[in-house]
């Protein structure tokens, strides 16, 4: 197979977490199009931006930064909080139910650990880069 290599280019990247209705998802993009971004690909709510090296940041304001951080941390805290309800539940089973199935429900639990620590973690980094934000921008 032969792979033509073009010429190297020199992007930068972005990503916007938003959910654009499609009536409104041609001014949406026409925004950043007039800031010198180019629109890649967009799935549910990401869309993918590129632009060249100097091209002003998607996020270059406080109040635009932190609504990104406000958009983020909206799934991730629905997500967190229903990981949490779910592995308290699944504890409770384990320690409390009846002994035939404490054996199923310790398993479960000890599964839902894997993915509700890391979404405890990135709902509290999301929330430490608002902090942040909020103490950079004083």
């Amino acid at each position: 197979m032969d792979w033509n290599k073009g010429e190297q280019e020199d992007w930068i990247y972005s990503i916007d977490y938003r959910l654009v209705a499609p009536e409104d998802e041609d001014e949406y993009l026409n925004m950043f199009t007039f800031s010198g971004w180019t629109h890649i690909c967009s799935e549910a709510g990401m869309h993918l931006f590129k632009a060249r090296p100097d091209t002003v940041p998607i996020y270059s304001d406080y109040s635009s930064k932190i609504d990104k951080f406000s958009r983020q941390g909206m799934y991730v805290n629905q997500s967190a909080l229903f990981l949490v309800i779910l592995s308290a539940v699944c504890w409770g089973l384990w320690v409390f139910g009846p002994q035939n199935i404490t054996g199923i429900f310790r398993i479960v639990f000890l599964c839902l650990l894997v993915i509700t620590i890391p979404a405890i973690m990135t709902r509290g980094a999301i929330q430490w880069r608002k902090v942040k934000e909020r103490s950079d921008d004083e």
